[in-house]
């Protein structure tokens, strides 16, 4: 510490003894004096400026509290996994030769908290030289002071030195957090100055984090001055969280943000996109392990809107200029139902003009001797004939288990222009059904009038895994007729990912691939009929993904026996 202090008090031209009288019980102060950080705005370096009051709360509790665990439980978007890297900074600069291991779910992000250090280190008002060149995971000190990246794998935790302060970051989202916190509680478990510090936005209201995050205080300590061991902070995004109404714009209310620089426009797409969520990111409000995703009155509003006189639909519609039309297909095999949706993109706006359940009487309307809707040829001549009628732009086909059969043949039919889907890339799930709901709530979506369409939305829950980072969507055990199907083909449609927020920007294109005289079909599928109408035009791009089956899906007996237009 004096060495700092020498060494600050030179540059600044002042005695020592002012530094040290400033300094006093003040690790805020030091960091604002010390560290430099690049502006978000200009891009220049600036002196640090603490958002007050949280982060100095924050660092006092790290430097001054009388516990072995700090369990943060954040908002998102207020810097406060960035300000323990600050303390740590400190920490190792005043204590050599100390450990200092980060640890998250992914390497990437225990890296980028490197990166933070070595950047705080390198623009320092100071000189704080590294013993060694830093790499993507370490950094030592010129006093032997070294931080390291880890995983949340527990076996990564075996073998290094014991630990002066293991920080866990956004613990919430480690796959097994209680195998993690054993495997490095050991780190700080050797002395009396060990400092365990779990900092996270919440994922489930009963996992190991918000468990220690519910037994501990902010003092440490409880009602009768017993030692808890953990001080708990709660800090939200917004001071007056407990005031803001989640169902309305945040910019139609008085929002107080904790950090002045937060674009509260993107803060209020991350509402409309999911309220619920946002109250628990943002506000720290309690958890629901699953809630109702859709806004049932957004959903009767936009079938409502296909009931004006002017409105067009229908399976003969042609496509009006300017237009990119999609076709989304959710594939159903056994007791699941395979259902086509088609909407026109303009701008922001999504139009449904078709939607039909193809069962084996679609497919005998559609010409089809002896239908079997599990025949892939066969629905894939019912697409065709879609295709063709309506001008597709796009397929946009369900690949999960069965569906990559289907894409096969289907890509055989209608040439490359079919994008295969993979609905267990929950990131993708995710962004799409996002995109719905903020569409929907704003107006931007029309659907054909149909009750069971009303019913499958409205029944959509998402789901917070307590083993997992990633929510999952699903109303087969909501509906009242245990299908989701008709709702998952209305979103992909509507919002099919890399194609959700600019409808026109270019996708990856592929060569179309030659098909083999080996490449037989499978067993039991019949050579495909002569399609009554040819495609007329077919894109020429395509991704896909693994195939792997939608987890969870419960089957039930097909309710309906025909597809179903506007009434």
């Amino acid at each position: 510490m004096n060495e700092l202090v020498a060494q600050f008090a030179e540059q600044a031209g002042v005695d020592e003894s002012e530094i040290i009288d400033r300094w006093r019980g003040r690790p805020d102060r030091i960091a604002e004096d010390l560290f430099r950080v690049k502006d978000l705005d200009t891009g220049e370096i600036r002196d640090l400026k603490l958002f007050r009051p949280y982060q100095p709360k924050i660092m006092h509790a790290y430097f001054y509290g009388d516990a072995s665990t700090l369990n943060i439980y954040k908002g998102r978007r207020i810097g406060v996994s960035f300000i323990i890297i600050v303390c740590e900074a400190l920490d190792g600069m005043m204590n050599g030769n100390s450990f200092f291991p980060i640890v998250s779910s992914k390497e990437e992000q225990a890296q980028a908290r490197i990166r933070d250090l070595k950047t705080l280190f390198e623009n320092a008002k100071i000189e704080i030289p590294f013993a060694k060149t830093p790499t993507q995971s370490e950094i030592v000190l010129w006093n032997g002071t070294r931080y390291k990246a880890y995983t949340g794998n527990p076996e990564g935790a075996r073998g290094d030195d014991s630990a002066k302060t293991v920080f866990i970051d956004e613990m919430a989202f480690l796959e097994d957090q209680e195998a993690t916190s054993r495997a490095f509680s050991p780190f700080v478990s050797l002395g009396s100055q060990g400092l365990m510090v779990e900092v996270s936005t919440p994922l489930s209201k009963n996992d190991l984090f918000m468990r220690n995050h519910a037994r501990g205080t902010e003092t440490g300590y409880d009602e009768d001055g017993n030692k808890i061991g953990t001080i708990s902070i709660q800090q939200p995004s917004f001071a007056n969280a407990d005031e803001i109404d989640v169902e309305v714009s945040l910019l139609e209310q008085d929002v107080v943000p904790v950090r002045p620089d937060l674009n509260i426009e993107k803060v209020e797409e991350d509402r409309v996109k999911d309220p619920q969520g946002f109250a628990q990111e943002y506000l720290c409000r309690p958890i629901d392990d699953s809630y109702r995703f859709f806004n049932e009155q957004s959903i009767v509003r936009a079938q409502e809107r296909s009931q004006r006189p002017d409105y067009q639909y229908g399976q003969y519609l042609r496509k009006q200029p300017g237009v990119m039309r999609t076709m989304g297909v959710d594939i159903g095999i056994d007791h699941d139902d395979t259902v086509v949706t088609v909407f026109d993109h303009l701008g922001e706006k999504r139009d449904m003009r078709y939607f039909e359940v193809v069962n084996n009487d679609v497919l005998a309307e559609a010409g089809i001797q002896n239908p079997d809707r599990g025949n892939a040829v066969h629905v894939a001549h019912r697409f065709a004939q879609i295709h063709a009628q309506m001008e597709v732009d796009y397929v946009i086909l369900d690949k999960t288990g069965p569906g990559e059969t289907f894409q096969r043949i289907i890509e055989d039919k209608l040439g490359r222009g079919v994008i295969g889907f993979n609905f267990s890339d929950k990131d993708a799930v995710n962004e799409m059904m996002g995109d719905m709901n903020a569409a929907l709530r704003n107006d931007r979506v029309t659907l054909a009038k149909d009750d069971e369409m009303y019913d499958q939305l409205a029944s959509i829950v998402k789901e917070q895994p307590y083993d997992g980072a990633k929510p999952k969507y699903s109303g087969k055990d909501t509906s009242s007729s245990g299908k989701d199907d008709i709702a998952m083909a209305t979103v992909l449609g509507a919002f099919p990912p890399g194609l959700s927020v600019q409808p026109s920007r270019r996708m990856a294109v592929r060569e179309p691939e030659e098909v083999g005289p080996s490449e037989a079909l499978p067993a039991g599928v019949e050579q495909e009929p002569e399609p009554v109408e040819p495609p007329t035009r077919a894109a020429t791009v395509s991704f896909g993904a693994r195939s792997v089956g939608r987890n969870g899906r419960r089957t039930y007996t097909p309710r309906y026996a025909r597809r179903r237009s506007p009434t």
